[in-house]
């Protein structure tokens, strides 16, 4: 059976404002799992995610104190036969994608989702898939359009993409 999951970080959203086009992006490619990696902004946003499909996540530096006791920092999530670390990545020394690897050196996962950055990545080390979807709302880099990812999973097998789209 294959799943196609919803992979967004940094959506940083401001109560009252237009729900960004991701949101919709994500209900029409009909995913049954959405991924946040912090730094949700209002609770708004997280509840519109939900209507969408089940959420996992962990609260980013944005996200206060209470968002993390409850959420956590970090955490691994299976799907189908696929093993996902999930954090936000922010911290102290090494660049974010170091920092995220790192978090996880010590448990076997397929893949790492972190965002913090907001600049996507898709890259391989070590066999281990770093993906950072960039931001929904803020985007930050040489390629300044807003993007989440789209993860297709299906017996043990991982294929992930960034969506980029024009229209926050």
């Amino acid at each position: 059976m294959s799943m196609r999951v919803g992979v967004i970080s940094d959506s940083h959203y401001i109560g009252g404002a237009p729900l960004p086009k991701a949101l919709e992006l994500l209900q029409h490619m009909g995913v049954s799992k959405i991924l946040h990696a912090g730094d949700v902004g209002d609770l708004s946003f997280l509840q519109a995610l939900e209507k969408i499909a089940p959420v996992d996540i962990v609260a980013g530096n944005c996200d206060g104190l209470n968002r993390a006791e409850s959420w956590g920092r970090k955490k691994i999530v299976e799907i189908n036969g696929v093993s996902i670390g999930l954090i936000h990545g922010d911290g102290i020394g090494d660049n974010t994608p170091s920092r995220a690897l790192k978090a996880f050196a010590s448990q076997k996962v397929n893949a790492v989702v972190f965002g913090h950055s907001h600049q996507p990545l898709k890259e391989e080390r070590d066999g281990i898939m770093l993906f950072n979807p960039g931001s929904c709302k803020l985007p930050r880099g040489k390629d300044p359009r807003p993007s989440f990812g789209l993860f297709f999973i299906e017996e043990g097998k991982l294929k992930a993409d960034i969506i980029y789209f024009g229209n926050i």
